[in-house]
């Protein structure tokens, strides 16, 4: 609508200006500035005019003010709707994480998805930590399985009670040692080439 501020003079160029109103008689008025009905002569002075050209400045900067708006709140919804379905995808995934640490790591991924970044490095994330969470799990089974073999120890309750009743005893370094008797750290790489 630019091409009509410098141009409006003739009759006909008012067809499709909406805020010009036309009367049979080839007398308009100028909506945007309140004018009452103009002449010929009157109506190129005013379209010419300081005045329009102001009034109607004002209006495309309001105009494009509420194109920013909308282009805003439409960006805005994208987000939200982005938040709703990885949170809603992710958040059962996240709570089944066994460490804090590993839930704020993938926390903060899936946070910096929805400032742009890829939903691909969010996932690789994610897999990465349940497959480490499984891991450590498969881990602590068969560290347990070893120190508590029904023969010196029941429970690992009895394990760090055993501490306590003999002072010698060091209930770190014998899970330290049943650990590398176990085999973990063997099994465990050949099973995660499997995952």
């Amino acid at each position: 609508m630019s091409q009509w501020v410098g141009n409006l003079g003739s009759l006909h160029q008012y067809r499709n200006v909406p805020y010009v109103e036309r009367a049979m008689d080839g007398t308009v008025a100028c909506l945007l500035c309140g004018t009452g009905w103009m002449n010929p002569n009157a109506r190129v002075m005013h379209f010419h005019g300081r005045q329009h050209s102001k009034n109607y400045n004002r209006i495309k900067e309001i105009e494009l003010k509420q194109e920013r708006e909308r282009e805003r709140l439409k960006k805005l919804e994208e987000l939200e709707t982005r938040a709703i379905l990885c949170f809603t995808y992710y958040d059962p995934r996240i709570a089944a994480l066994g460490l804090k640490a590993w839930r704020d790591i993938v926390t903060v991924g899936l946070y910096h998805y929805l400032r742009g970044g890829e939903l691909a490095d969010a996932d690789l994330l994610m897999n990465k930590y349940e497959k480490m969470e499984s891991l450590s799990l498969l881990e602590l089974a068969i560290l347990k399985s070893k120190a508590v073999d029904g023969v010196m120890f029941q429970s690992t309750y009895e394990i760090r009670q055993q501490q306590a009743l003999d002072p010698n005893f060091n209930a770190t370094a014998y899970l330290r040692d049943q650990r590398v008797i176990s085999g973990c750290h063997v099994i465990v790489p050949s099973v995660a080439a499997f995952l």
